[in-house]
Parts: C-alpha cells; structure tokens; sequence
C-alpha cells in the first residue's frame, strides 16, 4: 500500500498512536478516520487495534513499521509545515500536496522571478492539473506563504528551467513527463539517479542542456500524448535525443483513456496513432498497438521507478 493517500489529519493520529501509551489514543465518535483505506488496512492487519468506537492502540508490530515506513517522512513533513506556520489543527493537506509543496520551495527563487505565473499552468506544472489549485482554498494559502505572494501574476514568460533532483554521484538521468517521481527524492538520490521535470509538453527548453556523459532515460504516460513528447524529444537536434524510452513496469495497471481527468485519445485512423516506429523497439510497438486496440493506457505514477528501471536493464 504505497500509495497511503493519507492527509495531514491522519499523519498526525499515526504519529499519535505511535508515541501513545498502551491505552492507546480516543478519537472522536464522530470520526470516520478508521474508514480511511491504509488506517484499515493496518486494523485489519492488526497493526493497529480498534477499541469500541473511540480509541485507537498499537498492536505488537506497529512500532516496527512506523519507524521504518512512516516516522521520517513524519519529521520531514512535521518540519516543513511549522516552518510555514502549516501545521494547524485544521490542516487538511495531502501527503502528496505537501511532497509536492516541498519540491515547490526548492524552485522558489526561479519560480519568484517570474518563469512561472499563472495559477493553472502552476497547477499543470506542479500538481497534475489545470484545475486543481482552487481560488481560497488551503492549498492555495499554502502556495502564497512558501513563495511570499498574495496572488499569481496573470500572463506567463516562458519557462526556461528543469526541476532537477541532484545527488552526487549520478549514474544515469530519468527525464519524467509528471512529477510524481520527483516527490520522493531520497529514492532517486540513493540509487544514484537524477530525475529532471521539464514540464510535459515544454520540451523547447531541451534544446540548451549541455551535453552530460550520462546514460538519459524518459518515463511517461503511456498514451498518445505521452508517447508523441517523447518522439518529438528523439527528432530535435538536442544534446538527449540519445534518450530512451522506459518501458513501463510493473503491467497490470492500464486503465481507460476515458478515466477521469485524462484527455488523450489513440488516433485509430493512423498506424500506430501517428507514431513513427522506427523511434521504438518491438515490444514497446506491440504494447502501443495493444493499448490502442483496448483502448487504454498506462499512467507513469503506477510505475516503480526501481523496479522499471531493473526491468529495462538500465540498474
């Protein structure tokens, strides 16, 4: 259960139930915290045990994994939050809102210097959606304290910048379509990766990296569109067009191209829906022809970055 999708609130009670005595902790009656997928996973797993409806207590093997699944990223979020004086009783912030938030605050200076402006190519750039950062809402709030702005500035210059993931002795760079990866840095940095977000479509920008004696790797949504940035990064006379394409693992997790929040339709009426083959391998042409004829794709977040990369043989 990677993917926890847990809010700030419930953080918080784990942190609570950690560090409670062996009575455990009460929560509200009226709470429906226990509903929540992870908090219910642990019950039933009985790494958590459930009191009657209003306490909450570790069961034997709990310490055990919150210290090595959960404490740390507790601190670095606990830490982060008070910095921004965040951390009210009212926050509600997602795990991945406030991963998200911090990569915000290392691109602050470029993003303050007027490179990135409007609220929904903010959204897009940094939070998967156009759409996402509602007008007063507390993840908006949280946006104007960490960059010290009180609104976004209405037009946009062009973006001329990665968000990079460093680490100090890089082995190969992934260049990631989405952000996702970049929100679990350590990831990346102790497996000798530099993970690079240019910002989907905004591929211009690739044109003046200079040349890195790095093997270079592209992980993407597997969909039309997806697949169309990464052929058009392997046609520019770029310092990366040598980048390959990262065949996507593990399978199993292909949904709809009409799911929710998804707009990239396959061009039926086009081989390979416009793609030129001569930019992919075999397997990956069958895997394009596969999705277009189910009528699916792959998001790249369902991906392991690990385990991926060890699939094609680049780890």
């Amino acid at each position: 259960m990677a993917n926890r999708n847990l809010t700030w609130r419930e953080i918080k009670l784990l942190n609570e139930i950690y560090n409670s005595e062996s009575s455990g902790i009460r929560i509200s009656t009226t709470s429906n915290v226990k509903s929540h997928n992870y908090i219910a996973h642990l019950i039933s797993k009985e790494y958590i045990l459930s009191k009657g409806y209003s306490c909450l207590k570790k069961g034997g093997n709990f310490d055990y994994l919150y210290e090595h699944d959960l404490l740390q990223n507790f601190i670095t979020y606990k830490n982060f939050l008070d910095k921004y004086e965040l951390a009210t009783p009212q926050c509600q912030l997602a795990e991945s809102e406030i991963q998200t938030l911090i990569i915000v605050e290392g691109d602050k200076d470029i993003i303050k210097d007027g490179l990135l402006s409007s609220r929904s190519k903010f959204g897009t750039r940094y939070f998967k959606g156009a759409k996402v950062i509602k007008k007063n809402s507390a993840l908006e709030r949280a946006i104007f304290k960490i960059l010290d702005i009180d609104k976004f500035p209405a037009d946009e210059t062009d973006k001329q910048y990665l968000s990079v993931i460093n680490c100090p002795t890089p082995k190969m760079i992934v260049l990631c379509e989405n952000i996702d990866f970049l929100r679990v840095p350590s990831i990346a940095r102790e497996n000798h990766i530099e993970l690079w977000y240019a910002g989907g479509n905004n591929i211009e920008k690739l044109n003046h990296i200079p040349q890195r004696d790095l093997p270079i790797y592209y992980s993407c949504d597997w969909d039309d569109e997806g697949l169309h940035i990464y052929q058009r990064i392997k046609e520019k006379e770029s310092p990366i067009n040598a980048i390959q394409l990262l065949y996507p693992y593990p399978l199993g997790s292909a949904k709809t191209v009409n799911s929710p929040d998804h707009s990239s339709q396959w061009d039926r009426n086009d081989v390979l829906s416009g793609l030129n083959s001569s930019f992919f391998n075999d397997s990956q042409i069958t895997l394009i022809n596969q999705l277009i004829s189910d009528d699916y794709w792959i998001e790249e977040e369902d991906n392991d970055l690990l385990a991926m990369l060890h699939f094609n043989n680049a780890i």
